[in-house]
């Protein structure tokens, strides 16, 4: 790796450099932005799905007392124009049996099959100990966010609960349109770094190019001494220009002189034969 990077001139190793960079930021941000969009829609589905399950605890608590089913789901029937909440349901326990069994669901289920006996034995283990109104459960599986709420219930033998089941369909959604969005920024990171390591390219390897090229020239004895390079500004590359410039007429003069001591020397040794003959 190291023998490929040394390899390379440096136009490339700036294009290679400013594209990794861009791909990596753009990796980043999408994970980053993922991970925190998910975290913060599920925290707040499950604020939302906790609100719903204590409100519906006060306005079963009369149903629950009196087994009136018919009007817990009229209460329960709340949710149906709510896309975020797939059921509600009141899960009354007896305390001596310990059993449990759904009292009443809302009738507008948009996930019938989803099977809560599994959660049910889970919220039972702390029921018991829950305080009227009190979140007694918490879960999250199957792509559903679950709320339960103990329900103030008169006969203290009794205790019921409404469980309230949240769908991540908006979280994956939202989540799958950032990761959409982090791409098409990601691309137009890459596109600009791509940009920018070009023009880089063009304002510090090309006068580097014009250098090499005259060094080269010089050293390969086709050099024109009375060509100077362009100077703008004062940055690295332009005071290599200028010391360049300053070479090349050092090495003029000195050609020069030797031309001149070259011809005094042909003089006199022309001087020299015309006087022997």
């Amino acid at each position: 790796m190291l023998a490929f990077w040394n390899s390379l001139n440096i136009r490339k190793k700036l294009l290679y450099s400013i594209l990794s960079l861009s791909i990596l930021l753009g990796l980043v941000s999408v994970v980053v932005s993922s991970i925190s969009l998910t975290r913060a829609m599920r925290e707040g589905l499950g604020l939302k799905a906790v609100s719903i399950a204590s409100l519906f605890s006060e306005s079963v608590k009369q149903g629950v007392d009196f087994g009136d089913t018919s009007s817990i789901e009229t209460a329960l029937n709340a949710i149906k124009d709510d896309k975020d909440i797939s059921q509600a349901l009141v899960i009354k326990v007896d305390a001596k049996t310990q059993q449990a069994s759904v009292m009443a669901r809302a009738k507008e289920s948009k996930d019938e099959k989803f099977d809560v006996a599994p959660f049910v034995a889970g919220i039972m283990e702390v029921v018991n100990k829950a305080k009227p109104g009190q979140t007694v459960f918490e879960a999250n599986k199957g792509g559903f966010v679950l709320e339960a709420v103990s329900v103030k219930v008169a006969d203290a033998a009794q205790k019921a609960f409404v469980l309230v089941m949240a769908n991540e369909k908006r979280v994956q959604e939202s989540r799958n349109a950032a990761i959409l969005t982090s791409v098409l920024v990601g691309l137009v990171m890459t596109a600009l770094g791509f940009a920018a390591a070009f023009l880089l390219g063009n304002a510090i390897v090309k006068p580097l190019e014009t250098i090499t090229h005259s060094m080269r020239d010089i050293a390969e004895g086709q050099g024109d001494l009375t060509a100077r390079l362009e100077v703008h500004g004062n940055d690295e590359i332009a005071q290599l220009s200028r010391h360049f410039n300053v070479f090349v007429g050092n090495i003029q003069g000195i050609v020069q002189q030797v031309i001149g001591i070259s011809t005094n020397i042909a003089s006199g040794s022309l001087q020299m034969a015309a006087g022997m003959s």
